[in-house]
């Protein structure tokens, strides 16, 4: 398991949510470790990496930016991004967990169904990553799914991931 704190913002937008930073810099790690990770597992990345969130305007912010990328987002051979649903029955190697949540959100919506993050744990063959504002984990009640989540991610120091967080364009 792993996470990598981002300080984006977050937007709500006909009763969804998405987060352009955190969408910008999960593409932003994407293209720094693709040859690794398709060296490391002899895969194309669009086969051995999924990105679940909980949210679809989410999933069209990181497609958006994946294809930009030259990360195949459509079609045969397409990465799998989307909502956590679109993971239910399928695996992967890597797993990465967009909440778009930011500063102040409760996010509740994640805790209102005990399988959401079951489900996008599970299906993570070798690693489960978290790319998100870690306060959602870090002050949620143990006892809730969120809670239990941020207790693994941060039980050990190296599960914090070092990257250069995209720059936040709300803020220029």
């Amino acid at each position: 398991m792993g996470y990598l704190h981002i300080d984006g913002a977050a937007f709500s937008a006909g009763g969804s949510r998405f987060n352009p930073t955190e969408a910008r810099t999960i593409t932003a790690w994407l293209v720094a470790h693709r040859e690794r990770l398709e060296t490391q597992y002899g895969q194309k990345i669009e086969d051995l990496l999924a990105i679940v969130t909980p949210f679809g305007r989410q999933a069209q912010e990181l497609k958006q930016a994946c294809a930009a990328a030259g990360i195949r987002t459509m079609g045969a051979g397409a990465m799998t991004i989307g909502t956590v649903h679109s993971l239910q029955g399928a695996e992967r190697s890597v797993v990465i967990f967009s909440p778009a949540y930011a500063k102040g959100a409760d996010g509740t919506f994640i805790d209102s169904s005990t399988s959401m993050l079951n489900v996008a744990v599970s299906r993570a063959k070798d690693n489960f990553l978290v790319f998100g504002d870690m306060d959602l984990f870090s002050l949620a009640s143990s006892a809730s799914p969120r809670g239990l989540l941020g207790t693994f991610l941060f039980a050990k120091s190296e599960n914090a991931l070092k990257f250069d967080v995209q720059p936040r364009e709300d803020l220029e």
